[in-house]
């Protein structure tokens, strides 16, 4: 099974040093955890904005000691197979016509990966927290894959954050005392993330 994840529910937990509990809970599941190789540049990018809110937080170093060992980079090189195949994906995603520019570019590369993972046979889920993202991506899986492959057996979960929040052990947190704090570290870094009260 893979555990795509995007950008920003990644740089949340990064930054508030509660990364073993998307380790751990992609272990519970038999997971890997993967990102796109936008998504590694578009981490990257935030570290070196100095006015970034993720700058001067624990999100750099600690990605730097994650990606490679824990989170596996899948590749968006165009000229293989397999990111040709990403590519065509990623035509149907997001069209030209569309117009979106690098407008969401991630979300939408993690998207088309996810989509060849699963045409391949792995089980995947997404950690996606922009739900207008998550109708889109409903909306591509029922007109475009499905169609274009009939009786596939390729499926795509979609989790949010406080999905993984919920499922979470107590015994995966770094810095947090409970689940409360934890919604409360993640929100600090995410005005979309509405912490307890």
């Amino acid at each position: 099974m893979k555990f795509l994840l995007d950008t920003a529910p990644l740089l949340n937990f990064l930054a508030a040093g509660e990364q073993n509990v998307l380790i751990q809970y992609a272990h519970s599941r038999g997971s890997r955890l993967c990102v796109a190789q936008i998504v590694e540049s578009e981490v990257l990018g935030h570290f070196e904005n100095p006015l970034n809110r993720f700058k001067g937080t624990a999100a750099e170093g600690t990605w730097r000691k994650v990606a490679g060992v824990h989170i596996q980079v899948l590749h968006d090189d165009l000229y293989t197979p397999y990111g040709d195949r990403v590519r065509r994906e990623l035509a149907f995603i997001r069209p030209p016509a569309s117009g979106r520019g690098r407008k969401d570019l991630g979300e939408d590369l993690t998207m088309a990966h996810a989509a060849v993972l699963a045409l391949d046979g792995h089980e995947v889920e997404m950690l996606i927290d922009e739900q207008r993202a998550v109708a889109r991506f409903n909306a591509y899986l029922t007109m475009h894959l499905d169609r274009r492959y009939p009786g596939t057996s390729a499926r795509i979960t979609f989790t949010s954050t406080r999905t993984v929040i919920d499922a979470a052990d107590t015994a995966w947190l770094n810095k947090a005392a409970d689940k409360k704090q934890l919604l409360q570290r993640l929100a600090a870094f995410d005005d979309g993330l509405v912490a307890d009260s």
